[in-house]
């Protein structure tokens, strides 16, 4: 797995280092670590000063020294939002899941809605674009078409200095927001969404949540966004 590091002040004192954060759990001690993170206690005392081997809850220590000065990625917060997964924040910020996992110290995907995490200080891919994949008999007249921009956008957005397209290739399409009312809200299609799959989660038939925004397939491409129904307290959908 590619690593990436960051370079941070910790809760342990002495001078900066630079390398993998770790965030210290209940029960952990040097050797645990050590072992999880494949290096020697001896290794951890030097990356980070330790002149005991004595941690604390939360304290923030340094698991390796791989840091390339020249390929420095930063961290950013993120407040989960509902409906995210530990899934669709990795892919929007450009992480594996394992990465995003290691960065929160996280065991298992468990998320909350409000909850803070830190991604990679990379710009989303899912905002109010939407990644969509060449199939077969497209051209970037019938995109542009069916999306309401225009082939001009297309090209000038996706870097494109002629109008060849492959099967499988992705293209980043602008797209309008949509507007809400009182009983609907907007959902961002993920990876691995369907209609079928997003109606069960937002009790709506697949033919209804087809009908409501308009769709004319049954294809949807990551980062889409839909109106669905707003959830009340009583159960999903309206």
């Amino acid at each position: 797995m590619k690593k990436q590091y960051i370079k941070m002040n910790r809760q342990i004192s002495m001078p900066l280092k630079y390398g993998t954060m770790y965030i210290v759990e209940p029960s952990d001690n040097l050797y645990r670590i050590a072992s999880r993170f494949n290096t020697t206690v001896d290794k951890l005392r030097e990356l980070n000063n330790l002149d005991s081997d004595l941690l604390h809850v939360g304290n923030i220590i340094v698991v390796d020294d791989l840091y390339n000065p020249e390929n420095e990625s930063v961290y950013k917060r993120y407040i989960i939002k509902k409906d995210d997964t530990i899934y669709s924040i990795a892919y929007n910020y450009r992480m594996t899941t394992n990465e995003l996992l290691e960065i929160n110290n996280k065991l298992n995907d468990d998320i909350k809605a409000g909850e803070i995490i830190y991604v990679y200080n990379n710009p989303p891919l899912l905002s109010d674009e939407i990644l969509y994949t060449v199939k077969t008999g497209d051209s970037l007249y019938s995109i542009a078409n069916n999306y309401e921009t225009t082939v001009a956008n297309l090209m000038k957005n996706n870097n494109l200095t002629d109008d060849f397209l492959s099967v499988g290739m992705e293209l980043i399409i602008k797209v309008k927001s949509l507007e809400t009312d009182d009983e609907t809200e907007i959902y961002t299609v993920v990876p691995g969404d369907s209609l079928y799959s997003i109606g069960q989660k937002k009790g709506i038939s697949a033919h209804e949540l087809k009908q409501l925004n308009n769709l004319t397939s049954d294809s949807l491409s990551i980062g889409e966004q839909l109106l669905v129904p707003k959830e009340n307290p009583h159960g999903k959908g309206s």
